[in-house]
Formats: structure tokens, sequence, C-alpha cells
């Protein structure tokens, strides 16, 4: 695992804690279901996330990471476009 990777799991996680991930793919109207497609992961996996009952490591959380950082710049397009 390199800097970078290390760097987006921590901004993961700072989003699950802040509860700015389920803020986001809900503004992108995505269930739990949906995401965890994406990502590959179980959507129990990516639901107990949502709820802090686990904490996502390794690949799961860069894809996971990954998917966030979309979905953020995903909005703040639509409302710089909107604006």
């Amino acid at each position: 695992m390199n800097a970078s990777e290390i760097e987006l799991i921590q901004e993961a996680r700072v989003a699950l804690r802040s509860g700015d991930a389920v803020a986001f793919r809900e503004a992108r109207a995505l269930t739990i279901p949906e995401l965890a497609v994406q990502i590959d992961v179980a959507a129990s996996t990516l639901w107990r996330w949502e709820q802090g009952l686990s904490t996502p490591k390794g690949a799961r959380a860069v894809r996971y990471a990954k998917a966030l950082r979309r979905l953020r710049r995903q909005i703040h397009e639509e409302t710089r476009i909107s604006a």
C-alpha cells in the first residue's frame, strides 16, 4: 500500500465518522446495494461501515474512498452548474 492509498483510506474513514459518506451517497440518490456493486463489496459490508460497526480496510477501502471522491466531485459540479 502506497502513501496515496493510505491517504485515501484515511479520507474515507473521516467521511464515515462525520456522516459525509452517507450524505454523498444519498445526494446522488444511490442505495447501499447500488454503491456496494460499484465498489465490489457486499451491501451488508457497506451498511456496517456506514453504521460505524466496522471499518473499511485494504483494497476495499481504497475503492470506497475513490467512489466517495467521485460522488463528492459530481455533487460539487452539479452545485456549480446550478449556481
